[in-house]
């Protein structure tokens, strides 16, 4: 029994071939407008002086590297400060909106492609071949040589696609593991009371990250001008947007730039400094520079459990001392994080805790 191809109607196949070709455009032009978006937010620019330009990202602009610079000269300017501020705004709402097109642009990608594999299926469809009771008559392999080759662009379609994708989204980063070669000592010491924590305020947020204070007659209201319900103001040596952990009567705060990593223990009744330690580690300044922003190079809150305090910096720089401000230890875990360790510490039963 020989084979017979159906014949479809004009109206069929013309709709098939419009929605593939309507498809194919649509991803052709979606992998454009991602790449643009890609473009915009990590441009190409000469860095320190290289000759050979890199990838960097969009909020690094060079009026805005000026500014900065400009600032660390007259760090009282407030009007390099204003307008470094509003330049930053401006940079980072263009640079997440370029980021939800890049991201609704993966749907859409998705989509055509759904839509290019069920019309080529279709197209492949129409030709199916029907048997006929003529022994004699030829057999035509049109639609076998149709599917074969459907399948093939499709498979390129999905490769390039699938390519695109892995370009776009993928960053190359050393590598990070949470597990230490080191092996392990004797366990440490048993952690503060509940008591004696509870009267503290040891870690970001307070007791237990709730951001409760469970005692009273703590005053609700302060006024930096009048000086109303504060004991004493001191200065410090680098900027910090951390929050202050409070342990006894030791006042915990840390402050860094881009050279320089502090932490500084106050007296609670008097403000004068007890100590200060550096914690910046040989590694991280091999590895070079970290691309964060100026206001969070000590944006991460430290923990104490009583026994310890406990710092970490964008740089993946953490240390902990004891609180004479002798250290103890510092350990250096390589940039993983493109924005670098924003997250604040916790100490839970002599473990501490660090975010990835």
């Amino acid at each position: 029994m020989a084979l017979s191809v159906r014949k479809p109607s004009s109206g069929s196949v013309l709709a098939a071939w419009g929605v593939s070709a309507m498809s194919l455009v649509l991803l052709a032009v979606t992998c454009l407008v991602m790449i643009w978006a890609y473009m915009q937010q990590y441009p190409l620019r000469q860095v320190d002086g290289s000759e050979i330009p890199s990838r960097v990202t969009m909020l690094d602009d060079p009026e805005i590297i000026e500014l900065r610079n400009h600032l660390e000269k007259s760090p009282g300017d407030d009007a390099i400060k204003a307008r470094i501020r509003d330049l930053d705004v401006s940079l980072r709402t263009e640079f997440f909106h370029l980021q939800k097109i890049r991201n609704f642009g993966a749907y859409i990608l998705v989509g055509s492609l759904v839509a290019l594999v069920f019309s080529l299926k279709l197209l492949a469809g129409l030709y199916t071949k029907l048997p006929m009771p003529i022994d004699s008559a030829p057999a035509d392999v049109s639609a076998r040589r149709l599917g074969f080759w459907a399948r093939i662009f499709v498979g390129m379609v999905a490769a390039g696609i699938f390519a695109g994708a892995i370009s776009l989204y993928v960053v190359s980063a050393p590598g990070f593991s949470l597990v230490s070669d080191d092996k392990l000592g004797p366990l440490p010491a048993p952690s503060a009371t509940a008591e004696q924590a509870k009267n503290s305020w040891p870690r970001f947020r307070g007791p237990g990250g709730s951001g409760h204070w469970p005692g009273e007659g703590i005053p609700t209201r302060f006024d930096g001008r009048t000086g109303e319900n504060i004991l004493w103001k001191v200065p410090i040596e680098l900027p910090g947007r951390n929050s202050a952990i409070v342990y006894g009567n030791r006042v915990i705060v840390t402050g860094a730039d881009k050279s320089k990593s502090m932490v500084y223990c106050f007296d609670a009744d008097t403000g004068r400094l007890a100590w200060e330690a550096e914690v910046r580690t040989d590694e991280s300044r091999q590895a070079g520079p970290v691309d964060v922003w100026e206001d969070v190079w000590a944006a991460n809150t430290a923990a104490t459990d009583g026994k310890v305090i406990c710092a970490i910096f964008p740089t993946g720089d953490v240390a902990c001392f004891d609180f004479n401000g002798n250290k103890r230890w510092t350990k250096y875990f390589q940039m993983s994080i493109a924005y670098g360790h924003a997250s604040s510490l916790v100490i839970h039963d002599g473990q501490l805790l660090i975010q990835k």
